[in-house]
C-alpha cells in the first residue's frame, strides 16, 4: 500500500488529479489546505476492489443489530449488519484482503475510519467547515443518526466542491436537502379507484383505532366514499367501544371479527365498500398467537394492504425491533404517530433508512380528523429542519 499526495489550486482541480492518476476507486484520506491557503492537498490510497454500491443501504446506519424474521428481510437491507459492527469485529472488508498481506489490517482500519478522516478534513476548511459544522448541528438536533448525518454531509461538500457550486451555506443547504428526501419516498396507500383493504398493526398504544377513525372520517365524509370498519382488537372492550362511537358519528358499518375466516366472510359482506379498515389488538413481544392472525390475513383471497403504525417519541431499537418483527406480514407502509409529542423527528428517516418502506401518513394530535396529514416532502423539509 502507498499513499500518494496531491497538490492543487482547489479541491475540484486536486479531486480531478487523483482520479486520473488512482482511478475512481481511490480513497480520500484527507483533505487540507496550506497554512497560506496557497494551494489545497489530498492525500489518497487505491482501495481494494470492492461491489460498487449504490443508493444508501437502509440498515447501514442502525447501530442496533439486528435479526430479520424468517424468510423476510427489509427492501435494500440485510438486518443482521451494523454500521459498527465491521470495525468492532475487525472483518470490515476482508473478504477483499488475504490475511497474508501485511497491509491488511491498515486497509481495514482505513475503511472503518476514512468517513472520520473525512468528517475531520472538511471541517478544516474555512467556510465550508462552518457550514459544515452548521448543518451537522441542525440535523443533530432532529436525531437523525450520526452516521448518517457525516456520510450524507461529506458527500453533499465534496460533490458541491466538484460541481464547482461552492460551499456557501445555500447551495449545501439545497444540495443537503435533496440528498436527504432522496432517501425517502412516500405513498398513499388508499387507492382512487377500486377498493382498498387495509389493516392498521403496531404497538400497543401507539394510537392505531384513533388513525383509524382519522382516516374513516376524511374518506367518508370529505371524499364521499363508501367505508367500513372491522376491528380484531377483542382484548380491549374499551377499543370496540371506542370503534362503535367513531362509526356512529362517521355514519359507516363496523363489526368485530375474531379470527381471520370472519374477517373473509365480512370482506364479502361488504365488497361494494371502496375502502374496508381492520383495527387490530396491539402487538408486544413474543406475541406469536396474535402474529400468527396477521399472517393469516395475509393470506386471504382479498388483497390486505398492512400499514405500521410507530409512535415517533420511541428510541430507535425499539422502532427497529418492531419493524423486524412486523416484517413477516409484508409491511406496504409507515405513519407515525404523535408528532406533537416529540422535540425529534430523526427517528422517522432513521426509520425509513433502516425499513426501505414508504412514509404514508403523520399524525399530529387527538382531534378527528383534524390531525392527519399525509407524508409529503415539504413536511419533512420542515421536521429535519432542512428549509
Amino acid at each position: 500500500m502507498q499513499i500518494r499526495k496531491f497538490r492543487g489550486v482547489d479541491v475540484r482541480a486536486t479531486l480531478d488529479a487523483v482520479r486520473e492518476e488512482l482511478g475512481e476507486d481511490a480513497l480520500i484520506l484527507e483533505t487540507r489546505r496550506s497554512a497560506s491557503g496557497g494551494f489545497v492537498e489530498i492525500s489518497a490510497v487505491i482501495e481494494i476492489d470492492e461491489p460498487a454500491s449504490g443508493k444508501y443501504s437502509p440498515g447501514k446506519y442502525a447501530s442496533y443489530e439486528t435479526s430479520s424474521p424468517k424468510g423476510h428481510s427489509p427492501k435494500g437491507h440485510s438486518p443482521g449488519g451494523s454500521y459498527n459492527a465491521g470495525l468492532q469485529s475487525g472483518s470490515y472488508g476482508s473478504q477483499y484482503i488475504s490475511e497474508e498481506d501485511g497491509t491488511s489490517h491498515v486497509l481495514r482500519e482505513l475503511r472503518g475510519l476514512k468517513d472520520f478522516l473525512s468528517v475531520i478534513s472538511v471541517r478544516d476548511e474555512t467556510q465550508g467547515g462552518k457550514n459544515f459544522l452548521r448543518l451537522e448541528q441542525e440535523m443533530d438536533k432532529s436525531g437523525i443518526d450520526r452516521s448518517f448525518i457525516h456520510d450524507v454531509l461529506i458527500r453533499t461538500i465534496t460533490r458541491a466542491a466538484e460541481a464547482g457550486d461552492g460551499t456557501d451555506i445555500d447551495t449545501l443547504r439545497s444540495r443537503l436537502k435533496s440528498a436527504v428526501l432522496g432517501e425517502i419516498t412516500t405513498k398513499n396507500p388508499i387507492s382512487d379507484s377500486g377498493q382498498t383493504v387495509m389493516a392498521l398493526v403496531g404497538p400497543t398504544g401507539v394510537g392505531k383505532t384513533t388513525t383509524l377513525a382519522k382516516l374513516a372520517s376524511i374518506m367518508a365524509l370529505k371524499k364521499k366514499k363508501k367505508v367500513a370498519l372491522l376491528t380484531m382488537d377483542t382484548f380491549r372492550i374499551a377499543a370496540v367501544d371506542q370503534l362503535r362511537r367513531y362509526a356512529d358519528i362517521i355514519g359507516v358499518p363496523v363489526s368485530v371479527a375474531e379470527t381471520p375466516e370472519e374477517v373473509q366472510r365480512l370482506l364479502r359482506e361488504y365488497k361494494d365498500k371502496d375502502l374496508i379498515l381492520i383495527d387490530t389488538a396491539g402487538r408486544g413481544r413474543g406475541d406469536t398467537e396474535q402474529m400468527q392472525k396477521l399472517h393469516a390475513l395475509s393470506e386471504l383471497d382479498v388483497k390486505v394492504k398492512f400499514n405500521l403504525v410507530l409512535s415517533v417519541n420511541t428510541r430507535d431499537a425499539y422502532l427497529y425491533d418492531t419493524v423486524r418483527r412486523f416484517g413477516g406480514v409484508n409491511i406496504d407502509s409507515i405513519t407515525f404517530t404523535k408528532l406533537d409529542e416529540s422535540p425529534e423527528f430523526g427517528p422517522i428517516l432513521n426509520t425509513v433508512l433502516y425499513s426501505g418502506k414508504p412514509l404514508a401518513f403523520f399524525t399530529d394530535g387527538q382531534r378527528v380528523p383534524e390531525d392527519i396529514e399525509a407524508a409529503s416532502s415539504k413536511r419533512l423539509e420542515s421536521l429535519f429542519l432542512l428549509n
